[in-house]
């Protein structure tokens, strides 16, 4: 397991008071993720996550990460009609048999207009099934480094939303360079005027794939330009 996933294990015992308990693989067993009582959204996203099935040995693992930016005909442009786009993540299980079980979601204020008014405001993990997308990055995982990162998920939800240091883009990327293992992303966090485009953003990360696509031999296998739309929630008929 990467050091980076132990650590989020070890600091998930320190929070919270409830507990949802996600399968991690056959022979680790269940790992037990605590949570604020109140954090419904992270229940939710545990209840999704128990769809994924540790039954099928020869399942196939993605990780893929996502960036809408808010304006399609200009990839620069960071808001647009009061929209800033979104960074989010899309897991998904192949299992042998070719069904699949996927899950897209992403990391939100709770109340948007809060950002502009205080430093570290409430997030929640929403939902992002069937959003439309420009650009993503898709690595393989394994099944030890899947159901991992499934609980380190989880974990990072808790953090406060911070436009400048936390928003959805640095959930995303944190997450997707547990598993980049030595080819990680360089988080870039905003700079201000945030309209600039600068850092930490949908389209600073547009910009970071389209660099990594045209110069870095690695990834440019790995990343993706066009018009896509993330994967609906699947696996509640998967019978584990």
């Amino acid at each position: 397991m990467p050091p980076g996933v132990r650590l989020f294990l070890f600091f998930a015992a320190l929070a919270g008071s409830n507990c949802a308990t996600t399968r991690t693989s056959e022979d680790k067993g269940p790992v037990t993720v605590r949570y604020p009582s109140k954090r419904t959204d992270l229940q939710q996203l545990s209840k999704a996550f128990s769809k994924f099935s540790v039954v099928d040995t020869n399942s196939l693992y993605t990780i893929t990460l996502c960036a809408d930016v808010p304006y399609n005909k200009n990839p620069r442009k960071v808001l647009y009609r009061k929209q800033p786009g979104h960074v989010f993540l899309v897991l998904e299980q192949v299992l042998d048999g070719s069904d699949t079980i996927s899950h897209a979601f992403g990391f939100y204020p709770v109340r948007p207009a809060s950002v502009m008014l205080f430093k570290n405001v409430r997030g929640e993990i929403r939902n992002n099934q069937g959003r439309e997308y420009d650009t993503e990055m898709r690595l393989p995982v394994s099944a030890s480094v899947f159901f991992a990162l499934l609980d380190s998920s989880v974990i990072l939800g808790m953090h406060k939303y911070n436009l400048n240091r936390y928003n959805c883009y640095d959930y995303g990327v944190q997450l997707f360079n547990m598993v980049a293992e030595s080819h990680p992303l360089q988080i870039q966090y905003v700079k201000f005027p945030f309209i600039w485009g600068r850092g930490g953003s949908p389209t600073g990360l547009y910009r970071q794939f389209k660099l990594l696509k045209e110069s870095d031999s690695f990834w440019s296998a790995h990343v993706r330009f066009g018009s896509f739309k993330a994967p609906q929630t699947r696996g509640s008929e998967i019978k584990h």
